[in-house]
């Protein structure tokens, strides 16, 4: 049973990049169960909602500077009431169902006072700040899942590293106390990962048995602007995969704060507040034409190893103690009375974001992986 969170949709809210179109093949032919809990597919329909939004904002920003600044008659821009939140449920709802993922309600084991012990206790997936209550949720989908009669070995899909993780690719052991046996549920980062594990990778690999079948779904996935006008360049591949790649943070935990142990791995030399802590990556606004890449390895003359930046604006969110969100320092409040002890704060940084990159002949850019963020 493979159980997904809602990181595994933030960056790719209509679910048709070849991991997800993958992930549904394989349900769709009943190689796999393919489980949403319902805290996912109502977060999942929100972040539709606040990116559409904000791109919708960007828009009629950029129609507004043509009108202004250039001089060009360019109307108003897409209409305010484009944004249908309804129709993007049902299309969402609609496409899992229809390969037979199952979308859960609300857990029966979830009651206000299981979750507030588990709160008050400080035990994962709950942070000491009393954020997790949705991530809480989730988790008790998980172990009804468990409890189910013939359920052998559940894969939980999740970048929430910070909540679920033990930092060294398990679960994190307040979680593994609610398990009859550890090996009930196994925590894995993406999709991506999930695919590469001996469990699943003959499934995926049986999947271009059908050259057919394979060129349908990749046609979906891989779909790319154009309109036929030609080939893609190799510059057109990587600045595509790039902007993926880069909205594809969204969701991402950063470590930080005065109670964080080390410096992040990726974020570090972003100069994060140290007020703030338990931050997320919000929102990823890419700026394409600032693509640099060059080629460091090559092999055969097919595969290319590649270095490349992009640059982008990152917002996070986390929280401050009230004390210090009186005086924000680097930081503005989003929301006071989070609870009755922080606040919830949002910044941003400028960046240069560095991946690396893999392109083979015939089939473009193979893999992307996120290496830093650089201030600029």
């Amino acid at each position: 049973m493979v159980v997904v969170d809602t990181t595994t949709i933030f960056d790719d809210l209509l679910v048709r990049r070849i991991d997800w179109m993958q992930l549904l093949a394989l349900c769709a032919r009943d190689d796999i169960r393919l489980v949403v809990p319902h805290v996912v597919f109502r977060e999942s329909v929100r972040s539709w909602k606040r990116q559409a939004d904000q791109a919708l904002k960007n828009a009629r920003s950029e129609v507004k500077k043509l009108n202004t600044s250039f001089g060009l008659d360019a109307g108003d821009g897409p209409a305010v009431g484009l944004v249908d939140v309804d129709a993007h449920e049902q299309y969402l709802e609609e496409r899992l169902e229809k390969v037979g993922a199952q979308i859960l309600g609300l857990p029966a084991l979830g009651t206000p006072e299981r979750l507030l012990e588990r709160d008050l206790g400080e035990r994962k997936p709950f942070a000491a700040s009393g954020k997790g209550f949705r991530d809480a949720l989730n988790w008790e989908s998980l172990l009804e899942l468990a409890s189910e009669p013939g359920t052998s070995r559940i894969f939980w899909v999740s970048k929430n590293s910070v909540d679920f993780s033990d930092g060294s690719g398990g679960l994190h052991p307040d979680l593994l106390e609610d398990l009859d046996e550890p090996e009930q549920i196994t925590w894995i980062s993406t999709i991506a990962d999930l695919l590469k594990r001996p469990e699943f990778a003959s499934l995926v690999s049986g999947l271009s048995a059908s050259p057919k079948e394979l060129e349908d779904y990749l046609a979906l996935a891989l779909a790319t602007a154009g309109s036929g006008d030609g080939p893609q360049t190799t510059d057109d591949f990587i600045r595509d995969a790039l902007v993926d790649a880069a909205e594809r943070l969204l969701g991402q935990s950063v470590e930080g704060g005065y109670a964080a142990l080390e410096r992040d791995e990726f974020f570090g030399d972003l100069d994060l507040p140290g007020q703030v802590e338990d931050m997320t990556v919000d929102h990823v606004e890419t700026e394409p034409d600032t693509v640099q890449w060059q080629v460091y390895e090559s092999f055969d003359g097919t595969t290319l190893l590649i270095e490349a930046t992009i640059e982008a604006t990152l917002s996070f969110e986390g929280f401050a103690s009230k004390s210090d969100a009186l005086e924000p320092d680097g930081f503005v409040v989003r929301e006071w009375d989070w609870n009755d002890h922080v606040s919830q704060v949002a910044f941003d940084r400028h960046a240069s974001l560095k991946f690396q990159v893999r392109v083979e002949e015939g089939v473009g850019v193979d893999y992307v992986e996120f290496e830093s963020a650089e201030l600029t």
